[in-house]
């Protein structure tokens, strides 16, 4: 165990694959996520647990894996994920990054698929499908899975925002080379800090490729909220709309904002809208509004019966109702 330690970006170990962990009171789960990666098929790994202030056994969990992983645990203050995985970045010393959720796990051939994609092509970020598993407090091994297949085409910044084309930072294997090596999350958002870390890799110059059609992560659906690290609705679909409206700024400035772009805002603004309305009425309506603004076809989303009526009663009334 030790504090972490900052690495010069161009010292990095050659292959070495540096598992990012952040974890709080995740005792529950965080030996299935250990487990999975202590059974990779490429076997130069480090582990950096970012215990978050747990007050279980999440520590003494990890540290039982000492004889079959390098594992360092580094403690942080509770600030939320954000500000843990950057701890995690800072010590990191591998080439490769995997970022990994406590309660998440990894097929064992993710890291060697992956890494052979980024070895041999000019990629700096090899992403693949994953699965939902269901788990009912069962575990992984029993809980029903669903296949998700994000579809990404020509503008990846986009559709990285969209409701098909969402990749979790964990589905991901990255090559920190040149100004990727600097980025970080930033460490005062505490919802939607991976999709803010996608926008700066791509920013920095990243390159996405999609290695292959088989699953190589599993992300774990609790069917109670017993995670710690989950948003309340409200703060989360809050924060879609203001990560929304923060890209529309930015693709506005430069004149990029297309008719894809524009389309994709829309539809974040009116599921979150609908999401909003019963418990933030003025929220709803600010995103009724913006999407209203962006894209005057926003009627597409919603049926044609809504389409009539909200000519008739008003937008934000329909939108309300639906």
């Amino acid at each position: 165990m030790t504090d972490s330690r900052s690495t010069q970006p161009g010292s990095f170990v050659p292959g070495l694959v540096s598992v990012i962990m952040a974890a709080r009171d995740a005792a529950p789960w965080i030996g299935d996520a250990l487990e999975s990666i202590a059974a990779q098929h490429h076997r130069s790994i480090e582990v950096l647990v970012i215990d978050d202030g747990s007050r279980d056994d999440t520590v003494r969990i990890a540290e039982r894996f000492a004889d079959r992983l390098t594992i360092q645990i580094i403690y942080e203050t509770g600030r939320g994920p954000a500000a843990a995985r950057n701890r995690g970045l800072d010590a990191a010393r591998g080439e490769f990054l995997q970022f990994l959720d406590a309660d998440d796990a990894i097929e064992p051939h993710k890291l060697s698929s992956q890494l052979t994609v980024l070895q041999t092509t000019d990629a700096s970020a090899a992403w693949g499908p994953y699965q939902r598993a269901i788990d009912s407090g069962q575990g992984l091994a029993t809980a029903p899975r669903v296949d998700v297949h994000p579809l990404l085409g020509d503008d990846v910044e986009a559709d990285l925002i969209s409701a098909h084309g969402f990749i979790p930072l964990a589905a991901m294997l990255i090559r920190r080379s040149g100004s990727l090596a600097a980025v970080r999350m930033p460490a005062q958002m505490r919802v939607l800090e991976d999709i803010q870390y996608h926008f700066s890799l791509l920013a920095a110059g990243a390159r996405y490729r999609q290695h292959e059609w088989i699953s190589g992560l599993v992300v774990r659906e609790h069917s109670t909220p017993t995670r710690a690290s989950r948003a309340p609705g409200v703060d989360f679909w809050r924060a879609c709309v203001a990560n929304a409206a923060d890209r529309e700024q930015s693709w506005r400035a430069v004149g990029s904002l297309t008719e894809h772009r524009a389309r994709i805002l829309a539809s974040i603004y009116v599921y979150a809208a609908r999401e909003l309305a019963s418990s933030a009425p003025e929220a709803s309506r600010d995103a009724t509004l913006r999407a209203m603004h962006v894209d005057r076809r926003y009627y597409d989303f919603v049926s044609p019966r809504l389409r009539f009526l909200s000519r008739i009663f008003g937008l934000y009334r329909v939108e309300r109702l639906a």
